[in-house]
Parts: structure tokens; sequence; C-alpha cells
């Protein structure tokens, strides 16, 4: 994958809210409004980095308007072990704040941001498209790992043996997985809905 020591720390970790912040260049003497700055779409675009397009396919990855608005997004890796259940992150109607699709939670969890972090992180890294890295990364959870690091360890070691497949076999990622696991595809593809693998088989 090309990850430098450094990266690999990166990916593995499991930090604390300051360091979360701290890795997105947020004063961390006030964490609360470090998290709310990040929340703002117009801020979170300049830390991180992404154009406006870039954004929308990092919270709705390839869903249709109607996939969107039946939450189908909470299947996205980086929704995933970050949010409850059931929750993901969305963009308020105006477009200008980032916020948790429970109504009780304004902001996303700084867990959230961690998770985000890492993702865009590891595309930018693998030049691997967010859709693309979300379809390998979302079978994180059929890993059956004993700990967050190891199942990250393992999510790693399946993106690099896809990686290099996609390469060699010069065919899209949504293809490849198709091939060496069970579907957890959600967007406008024929093979959506399918349930997570049980069981690793490469």
């Amino acid at each position: 994958l090309g990850l430098s020591s450094q990266d690999w720390a990166v990916q593995l970790s499991d930090n604390s809210d300051d360091e979360v912040l701290a890795y997105y260049g947020e004063d961390t003497t006030n964490a609360s409004m470090a998290k709310q700055a990040l929340a703002k779409v117009s801020h979170f675009l300049k830390k991180t980095g992404l154009k406006a397009k870039q954004l929308r396919e990092l919270l709705f990855q390839n869903l249709s308007d109607a996939e969107i608005s039946s939450g189908e997004q909470q299947y996205a890796h980086i929704n995933i072990n970050s949010l409850s259940s059931g929750e993901y992150v969305l963009l308020d109607e105006q477009e200008e704040w980032l916020k948790n699709s429970n109504d009780t939670m304004d902001l996303p969890s700084v867990t959230w941001f961690a998770r985000v972090n890492r993702f865009i992180r590891l595309a930018r890294i693998t030049h691997l498209g967010f859709s693309e890295l979300d379809t390998v990364l979302r079978h994180e959870q059929a890993l059956n790992t004993s700990s967050l690091q190891e199942t990250a360890k393992a999510s790693l070691r399946l993106l690099a043996i896809t990686k290099d497949l996609k390469q060699k076999l010069d065919i899209s990622m949504q293809e490849l997985m198709a091939l060496i696991m069970d579907i957890n595809q959600v967007g406008p593809v024929s093979y959506t809905h399918l349930t997570l693998p049980t069981k690793r088989i490469v």
C-alpha cells in the first residue's frame, strides 16, 4: 500500500479527542469549540483540502437520491463503529453544517472525525476514490478479529490484496469484490442490499 511507519500508526490508532482534533490542526484547549468548528462545512473543507464534490462522495458515496433519503449511507465505512447503530452524518438543509442523523445529537462525534481522517489519508495514499475504498473497507465488520487494532490490520491486508488484484485484472473494485467476497454494496449497481460476508475468503 505504500504506507510509511507514521501512516501505519495513524491507521491503527485509537486516539484521544485532543489527538484527533490535532490531526485537523485545531486548537485543543477547547475541544467543544474545536469540534463545532470542524462541523462547519467550509472549515472542514479547508482543513481536509477536499472540494465540495469530494465531500458529497465522502458522505454519500455513489448512492441515488432515493437511497440517501432512506439513510443507506449508514452502512458506509466512515459511519460504521463511529456512531450509534443506524446513525450517519449528513449535511443540513443549507449544506453549511455536518450533522448527525440523530436529531438529539447535533454534531458528529470525535470518533467519526477520527475515522474520516484515517479514511481520507488512506484514499490519498492508495489513489483510490472514496467509493472504491469504501467498497473494500466496509467489509471490516466481517473480519471477526479480537480488537479494533487487529480489525484495522486485517482491513489493510484485505485492501492491499484487492488493490493488487484490481491492477492485475484491470477490473473495477466492485467487480473484484463480487469475485472474492459476499457483496455488501449499496448504490446503483445490480447486486445491492446483500448482507455482509460471514468469513474471510482472502
